[in-house]
Formats: C-alpha cells, sequence, structure tokens
C-alpha cells in the first residue's frame, strides 16, 4: 500500500488491494441483507399503512395474474 500514497496516478501495481475491498463490500452487503431479512421475515419490522394504503394493498394481493398466450407461428 506504500506505492500507492507516493504514486497515487500512476498504475496499480496489483490487484490484491482491489480484491480484499470487493470482498468486503460484498460480505458487507450478504451481511445487510440477512440482517435485512430477519427483521422482516422473524420480528415482522416494517411500515404502518394508512387505511387507504391498506385497501389499496388488499386489492393488489387478491389481483390474478394474467399471463398472455404465446401463439406460435404455423
Amino acid at each position: 500500500m506504500g506505492t500507492y500514497v507516493t504514486h497515487w496516478n500512476g498504475p496499480a501495481t496489483g490487484a490484491t488491494l482491489g480484491l480484499a475491498l470487493s470482498a468486503a463490500g460484498l460480505a458487507c452487503t450478504g451481511v445487510a441483507g440477512v440482517l435485512g431479512w430477519m427483521l422482516v421475515q422473524g420480528y415482522h419490522i416494517g411500515i404502518r399503512l394508512t387505511p387507504t394504503q391498506e385497501r389499496d394493498e388488499l386489492a393488489v394481493q387478491n389481483t390474478k395474474v394474467i399471463r398472455p398466450h404465446h401463439h406460435r407461428a404455423a
């Protein structure tokens, strides 16, 4: 890392630092995802909907998905 301090505008001397930072970012994202899932699914942390939003949410949840039919060319 010492070479980056004196020659910060030059080419990178190796990929180790970049790979380590990428791995750390990926690990942090994974941990955040697991913790978020635990909050929502395990502890049922969420938002409080207004009466209008609750009515609209029920309508959305009860709507059937219409899948288009794909016809093959004859």
